[in-house]
């Protein structure tokens, strides 16, 4: 090759000199000076361009090296933004409806556990707890009686008992009447004096509805619920123009139901009225006078069927009273029999029974605090009504808080327990939990992240976490750079260097990408690779950096 462009040069200089030949003067200086440029330029390729012996024209690619499994160990922190939450936290629900009584913590403050947050209403209980308490006391006297035998002064005093509560049954019997007689009444007066004001022909088969609302349902529902309610108007009636009472159990039983009944229309009502629109003929004063007097009419009726409940119980508790006081008397007079102390022993036990269920229906009125913390929500207000089973506050531990993240599938084989966690760049923390498995829903693992030091968290705010991820896991995939991998147009390489410098590729399959890495397998993670792939080919000698 130096040979051939030696003698084109001289070609070159032997046509420029007969050209020169031919010029003028001026014309030869120029173009001689083009043509000492152009020698010069050549020259100069030539001496720096020929080559000496033993050098190789091809230029040999700088390579560095990496092994997978120490890259692999050098695993960057896995971030995710996780909810600070009390590792003890426990929401207070009411176990029965009632209306709030009583309150006795506010918003933020420190209860213990077992405190009394709250009271529903609960005089009903309190009276069937010592009414149950009064039963079990004269069972155990009883007892008492049967196993020691009974004296003549006891004899009366068991007389004076039975008469007692013979007499206390009749009292609550005229009572009952009484009740029933007040029932008839207010439920009368209620719907004639207060609701029927809003429905025209109230006594007839298709009364209706007079103000107009943007709920129709509801109008449907008065106007086809006011005949029933004649029909608990005329029986009531008829009832009192014979003067005679059916069965006292009986009719309490079905009044109970007949309030309830009406109860339901006059709340339909309500309803009604507050979905009422003003119009020329019916004003809003209008609509919220009748509105007063149907929930003036609403608690009569709520007022009579809790009486109604009441005297049911009463009557119960009276004819259970009498019962037993006969049983004694009966006993005290024919002595004790071994079949007699073992029907009282069992009702001792049916009356011990009946004060444990009397009293878990009281304690369900107790709003309990389950944990010692601090009251965090809480929406509850005297006279507020609670439906059962509804959450009305929730307590935590400020003082024990944990963090929660969520980590991908991939995330999972490099979290252990008890990795480092770093907390809003600084803070310390440690993996005290992972989740054996994803969630079905979500396709997350959860992560609990306990923290080491008094940092200022508030439960329930989100904070950035830095999780140190670990390769203890003999399962870990293969990680390597996305530089070393050599992607062409069916398959993908990674290079090792053979012992001669040269390449040797690899065939590989990629799993995932995580960022600047990629998961691959195919090949073992004791293999050095080279490092940067990039326009490489398989059997290309190499320098190693």
């Amino acid at each position: 090759m130096f040979t051939r462009v030696k003698n084109s040069l001289f070609a070159l200089y032997t046509r420029a000199r007969s050209l020169l030949s031919k010029l003028s003067t001026k014309q030869k200086i120029i173009a001689g000076t083009a043509v000492v440029i152009v020698l010069i330029i050549a020259v100069t390729f030539l001496t720096g361009s020929k080559p000496s012996e033993g050098n190789d024209l091809t230029a040999v690619r700088s390579v560095s090296l990496l092994k997978i499994d120490e890259y692999a160990s050098n695993l960057p922190p896995l971030s995710l933004i996780g909810t600070v939450r009390s590792q003890s936290e426990a929401s207070i629900t009411a176990e029965t409806q009632g209306v709030v009584s009583r309150v006795y913590y506010s918003l933020g403050d420190f209860v213990s556990a077992g405190s009394i947050v709250a009271e529903l209403e609960n005089a009903s209980q309190r009276a069937g707890l010592l009414q149950a308490q009064a039963a079990r006391d004269v069972a155990l006297a009883n007892l008492d009686k049967i196993k020691r035998g009974t004296r003549d002064e006891q004899l009366s005093v068991l007389i004076i008992t039975r008469d007692n509560a013979q007499s206390a049954l009749r009292t609550a019997e005229l009572s009952a009447e009484n009740a029933i007689r007040s029932s008839y009444a207010t439920l009368a007066d209620a719907i004639q004096r207060h609701i029927d004001a809003t429905i025209s022909n109230p006594n007839s088969n298709q009364p209706s509805f007079i103000p107009q609302t943007s709920n129709t349902q509801l109008e449907i529902d008065v106007e086809s619920m006011r005949p029933l309610i004649q029909i608990i108007l005329n029986r009531h009636s008829s009832v009192e123009e014979s003067g005679v009472f059916p069965a006292l159990d009986t009719e309490l039983s079905r009044l109970a139901q007949e309030l309830a009944s009406a109860r339901d229309f006059v709340t339909n009502v309500i309803s009604a009225l507050n979905s009422a629109i003003p119009t020329s003929s019916v004003s809003e004063t209008q609509i919220a006078a009748w509105r007063a007097d149907a929930n003036t009419a609403l608690s009569s009726i709520n007022t009579s069927r809790s009486t109604i409940l009441t005297t049911i119980d009463t009557l119960a508790s009276r004819r259970s009273s009498l019962e037993i006081a006969e049983k004694n008397l009966e006993q005290g007079q024919t002595g004790g029999q071994l079949e007699d102390i073992q029907a009282a022993e069992a009702s001792l036990r049916q009356a011990e029974a009946s004060v444990l269920s009397a009293q878990a229906s009281f304690q369900k009125t107790l709003l309990r605090a389950p944990i010692s913390g601090t009251l965090e929500t809480m929406d509850l207000e005297r006279g507020q009504f609670v439906p059962a089973l509804s959450s009305i506050a929730r307590i935590a531990n400020i003082n024990a808080l944990e963090i929660i993240a969520f980590a991908s599938q991939n995330d999972l084989p490099y979290l252990q327990i008890g990795a480092e966690v770093t907390i809003n760049s600084g803070v310390s923390g440690v993996v005290t939990r992972v989740a054996p498995s994803l969630d079905p829903s979500t396709k997350r693992i959860e992560v609990r992240i306990g923290v080491q030091e008094e940092v200022p968290l508030t439960n329930g705010q989100s904070t950035e976490i830095a999780i140190a991820r670990t390769t203890t896991n003999e399962s870990i995939d293969i990680r390597v750079p996305l530089s070393a991998i050599k992607v062409t147009a069916d398959s993908s390489f990674v290079f090792s260097l053979n012992d001669d410098s040269t390449l040797h590729a690899h065939p590989v399959t990629i799993e995932s990408i995580l960022g600047n890495d990629v998961v691959i397998t195919g090949v073992s993670p004791t293999l050095t690779i080279i490092k940067d792939a990039r326009g490489l080919k398989d059997g290309e000698k190499v320098r190693v950096q």
